[in-house]
């Protein structure tokens, strides 16, 4: 007779998740309102921050990151509905396959922001202005721009992006339109003219991302690299007068 007291669990195979289970007027709702909130949240924190004299100040994370929190309640709120949170955004899932396809997706992103970088310096143009210098000098800055920009963006804007309107998108498009379409909303609500090709790279990467592997967790990781890399080189190009 066979010895069943010793059970192999194998981790969960990478697969992509299924079509997300909330219709089209929970998607078209909950992404408007979480629109409707930043810009809101950007009015009301532009006034705080001129008000009690935040720029160049650590505190201005704090208001960065509650505009930032504001954006991810509703599809937090509305996913809630359908079912656990972790098991809708595949937060239970990890296998080593999935840390290969993050890398390269990495790579790519990396390379086609140094690509697009390279294009348009002989025009005096820049992707995005640094945003290391609004929170001003020292350490503490650092740790509050690190904070709001490397890891607390990246959470919020794959929940809302990949997690809650790509997975929504793939119940009605096909899996081309999707990524597309996720992607270009991705990269026009930066509101960063010069980094929208990159930024929708990034956006096409991180949703295929999503798909390939099924689990939120890797879309972060890819998000929080970039966003931590730019954010570190910023930093030191800051401090040492180069920007």
């Amino acid at each position: 007779m066979q010895d069943q007291s010793y059970v192999e669990v194998m981790p969960p195979q990478p697969q992509a998740p299924p079509p997300a289970p909330w219709g089209i007027r929970a998607l078209a709702g909950g992404f408007a309102l979480s629109i409707l909130l930043y810009l809101l949240g950007s009015l009301l924190g532009a006034l705080l921050i001129r008000a009690f004299g935040l720029e160049k100040s650590p505190y201005l994370g704090v208001v960065l990151g509650l505009i930032q929190f504001s954006m991810v309640l509703p599809p937090l709120f509305i996913m809630r509905r359908y079912g656990s949170l972790v098991t809708l955004l595949g937060l239970n899932r990890f296998h080593w396959r999935m840390l290969l396809e993050t890398t390269l997706a990495i790579a790519l992103g990396f390379s086609g922001s140094i690509l697009w970088g390279l294009f348009l310096l002989p025009f005096g143009l820049r992707p995005q202005e640094p945003i290391v210098p609004l929170f001003g000098q020292g350490i503490g800055s650092f740790l509050a721009v690190f904070a709001v920009g490397a890891i607390l963006a990246p959470i919020v804007e794959e929940v809302l992006f990949r997690g809650f309107l790509f997975a929504g998108l793939r119940k009605y498009l096909n899996l081309t339109a999707a990524v597309l379409a996720s992607g270009a909303l991705f990269g026009a609500l930066h509101f960063q003219l010069y980094a929208f090709p990159v930024l929708f790279l990034l956006g096409v990467l991180l949703a295929l991302l999503y798909y390939r592997t099924g689990s939120l967790w890797m879309p972060i990781l890819m998000h929080f690299c970039i966003n931590a890399v730019a954010i570190v080189a910023q930093y030191y190009a800051y401090q040492n007068g180069l920007i």
